[in-house]
């Protein structure tokens, strides 16, 4: 969960760094890129098919065999 607020957290930094050695914002807004499109292949390697939705009430998948909200 804090993954995200690293990411955050550094993209400004890094920018910065990049900014600062090269004089552009072209390398930095490129490097960003990259990034997104790493991570975007990564998580659609990741996931094999959709997500099943949550029954609220008992936190568990929605099975058809059940009705919804039932506890057995």
């Amino acid at each position: 969960m804090a993954a995200p607020l690293f990411g955050g957290a550094l993209a400004p930094t890094i920018t910065g760094f990049i900014v600062q050695a090269t004089g552009r914002f072209s390398p930095a807004l490129l490097t960003g890129a990259v990034i997104a499109v790493v991570a975007a292949a990564g998580y659609w390697m990741l996931i094999e098919g959709p997500i099943p939705p949550l029954d609220a009430e008992v936190g568990m998948p929605l099975d058809a065999s059940r009705p919804v909200g039932s506890l057995v």
